[in-house]
């Protein structure tokens, strides 16, 4: 007798969850968000996502150029790495040129998972979950956070933070 009356809570329970707001409008985890969708004009969270994957295909083809291109560029650009902070496009372009004078140093990239909520219209929040691996066997393990927007040329980003975690 208590499993059939506990079955219709649990359907119900679950029904009133599917249609709640999610805090996450894009998870590259979950089925149906990708960036990609045939015939259709991709979504602003996925317009965002698409944004994220090409500086990561940038950053892993060593064109520190392209990826700036994802970058506001603003002297109010600001990106902080752990707690190194940089202020302004090309303040943040000159460091990596500086940290990378080798580009083959610079590694590959890989992402874990994209996580895209957007705020208003022209502002969206993002994270991503990465690791890279860099000659000679080194790995690294961060988190990302994004503060995103949209400008007449599509969506930038104009603040960053990341977090790294050594393995």
């Amino acid at each position: 007798m208590r499993i059939s009356l506990a079955l219709p809570f649990v359907l119900l329970l679950g029904a009133a969850q599917a249609d709640e707001p999610r805090a996450w409008s894009y998870d590259s985890l979950r089925k149906g968000d990708q960036i990609q969708i045939p015939s259709t004009r991709p979504t602003e969270e996925q317009q965002v996502a698409a944004l994220l994957a090409r500086l990561v295909e940038r950053w892993n083809a060593h064109d520190i150029e392209g990826y700036m291109d994802g970058f506001w560029n603003s002297p109010d650009l600001l990106i902080v790495v752990e707690a190194e902070e940089q202020m302004g496009w090309a303040n943040v372009f000159a460091s990596y040129q500086r940290g990378y004078p080798d580009r083959a140093a610079m590694g590959t990239v890989h992402v874990e998972r994209t996580l895209v909520q957007p705020i208003k219209d022209d502002v969206a929040f993002a994270m991503e979950w990465w690791g890279a691996s860099f000659p000679g066997s080194h790995s690294v393990y961060a988190t990302t956070t994004y503060l995103l927007r949209k400008f007449a040329e599509g969506w930038k980003i104009t603040a960053a933070h990341t977090s790294f975690v050594e393995p």
